[in-house]
């Protein structure tokens, strides 16, 4: 039999021409590189929340350990001199003292380096030394006795009662290389140790009386701790702790630095606003930081 439609071709399958494979390898290019980028964005993103969720967390426990220890400063529950000192012998009557800069410690002579600061050391992070009489309630005590600011034990005065003297600063270590709040006590050996890592800078001014032991107890103002030295009469222990002693306040500035670098894309991002109000444009690790403030008053001054 005859095809009825003699003209008529056999169909043939036929494919994608080059162009149209162009075309959707090029769509399917886009797509990919756009969630490419939105996996990228998320993932930077992510980093930059845990960044400053840590930032937030490290500048509330540094705050609240030196709040605490500020507060405590002079806490002597049997016996307290009008002007504010601890009297209860053998226990010093420098019970807060601040340093613009660090401390001098000296291996030969450590009950001495609570009253001796650096000098000629510029745009050095602040020092704190607070001493207070310790127990078994503002301390964490160890097998029942008290302890200083890193768990260790106290050595009793007198057969009677314990004083803690710690030391606050900003240092790193050959173990702990960025750069930590770290505590010196008078337990144990006397070494110190960091308590909270990345923190960078330590500020400390101080809410200070016009006069000492006024009636009422006004904040004249707020100085550094050279300027409190200077209300001082002489360079006695004595009276440099009667100047001490007209302390109400302690303004505290922690600048905290992210973990990691490299977090924002370029220097310009890393520009962040110091505790003295300026600006630091000269970072380069391309980290976040932050300056944290709080003021806290010496409860054992108000009484």
């Amino acid at each position: 039999m005859k095809d009825s439609h003699p003209h008529r071709k056999s169909k043939r399958q036929q494919g994608f021409s080059l162009i149209e494979l162009l075309i959707a390898s090029s769509i399917g290019l886009i797509i990919t590189l756009g969630v490419l980028a939105v996996f990228a964005n998320s993932t930077a993103a992510s980093r930059m929340a845990e960044a400053q969720s840590r930032m937030n967390e490290d500048a509330q426990v540094a705050l609240n350990l030196l709040s605490l220890e500020i507060k405590m400063a002079g806490h002597n529950p049997v016996n307290a001199a009008p002007n504010g000192l601890a009297i209860r012998s053998p226990m010093s009557p420098l019970t807060l003292h601040g340093c613009s800069g660090m401390f001098y410690f000296d291996a030969t002579s450590v009950n001495d380096d609570k009253l001796r600061c650096e000098t000629g050391v510029p745009n050095q992070a602040h020092a704190l030394f607070v001493s207070y009489e310790a127990d078994t309630k503002n301390t964490m005590p160890s097998a029942g006795i008290p302890t200083d600011c890193l768990g260790n034990k106290l050595t009793i005065k007198s057969g009677t009662y314990y004083v803690a003297e710690n030391r606050y600063f900003v240092s790193s270590s050959q173990v702990i290389s960025a750069p930590s709040l770290y505590c010196k006590g008078n337990g144990g050996l006397g070494t110190a140790q960091p308590m909270v890592e990345n923190i960078e800078d330590l500020q400390f001014s101080y809410g200070t009386m016009s006069t000492p032991n006024p009636v009422t107890k006004r904040i004249a103002g707020y100085l550094s701790a050279t300027e409190v030295e200077k209300l001082a009469a002489s360079a006695s222990k004595v009276d440099i702790a009667i100047a001490w002693a007209q302390v109400l306040t302690v303004q505290i500035c922690i600048v905290v630095r992210s973990e990691t670098k490299n977090l924002v894309s370029d220097n310009t991002s890393s520009i962040y606003t110091k505790c003295d109000g300026t600006q630091d444009t000269s970072q380069t690790d391309r980290r976040l930081r932050r300056a944290f403030t709080t003021t806290v008053a010496l409860r054992n001054r108000l009484n």
